[in-house]
């Protein structure tokens, strides 16, 4: 679980070196892009900094502080997450799946076959990048649409891979993948549970059975449990207040 929580209104506090020393992960104060990674540092009980920018009120803040002298030096392609890491010295990560792997490498999280667990991401990605370029560009009724259409299908040969294995690891413990997987499903649960009906229930509801069990394994993960029992957990919002529909 993170040691702390900061959330940021200020341009001035986006922090561009270690907070207090020790692993920091800057987001806005959504679920994004970023809960993957912040799932699999709570996995691994990394004592880290979660900062989250106030998305309704400091986004012009974010914008005169990426380019901004002294955050150029810690990032060459200034941009959100970003995640500063001891190990890293005085540079830090962005691109929220190069994080994962990062953490994956540095945490034991990759999994039986990293080549594997590199293709589950990228396969989520593209997922995830739907999701994101529905909600902010088109409205709420295209997000369903996408939903009734394209993810029953998607779906089906992640059910093929659990019906054989515990995690998309392979392995006795879940990867970073298996983080990236669960949020995409808590994404769904989301659309299901404002956008859909009763005629969408079955996408994600008691026809797939396996996508219950495989929630419940992550959300059973005892670092994991106590987070979401926490005041420092989010179950919301998915999107930034730009977007048509925010989730």
């Amino acid at each position: 679980m993170p040691s702390k929580e900061l959330v940021v209104t200020e341009a001035g506090d986006i922090p561009t070196k270690l907070v207090d020393g020790k692993p920091t992960y800057v987001y806005w104060n959504i679920l994004g892009l970023a809960q993957s990674a912040r799932l699999a540092l709570i996995a691994a009980n990394v004592d880290y900094v979660d900062v989250r920018i106030d998305a309704d009120v400091s986004q012009e803040g974010w914008l005169a502080a990426k380019h901004t002298e002294e955050m150029e030096k810690v990032l060459s392609f200034p941009n959100l997450p970003y995640f500063l890491h001891p190990d890293l010295g005085d540079r830090g990560l962005v691109q929220s799946d190069s994080i994962l792997r990062f953490i994956g490498a540095k945490y034991g999280m990759l999994g039986s076959s990293p080549a594997l667990t590199d293709m589950y991401l990228e396969h989520l990605h593209d997922a995830e990048t739907t999701i994101a370029a529905l909600s902010y560009g088109k409205t709420p009724d295209k997000v369903l649409a996408w939903y009734k259409s394209s993810v029953p299908d998607y779906l089906k040969p992640f059910g093929k891979l659990l019906a054989s294995h515990k995690y998309l690891s392979e392995s006795e413990g879940p990867s970073i993948a298996d983080f990236k997987l669960y949020v995409f499903l808590y994404k769904l649960t989301v659309i299901q549970d404002q956008l859909g009906d009763e005629m969408t229930k079955s996408i994600i509801g008691e026809d797939a059975e396996w996508i219950k069990t495989y929630m419940g394994l992550i959300e059973g993960i005892p670092s994991i449990k106590a987070y979401s029992a926490s005041p420092s957990y989010m179950k919301g919002p998915l999107n930034n207040p730009s977007a048509k529909w925010r989730g």
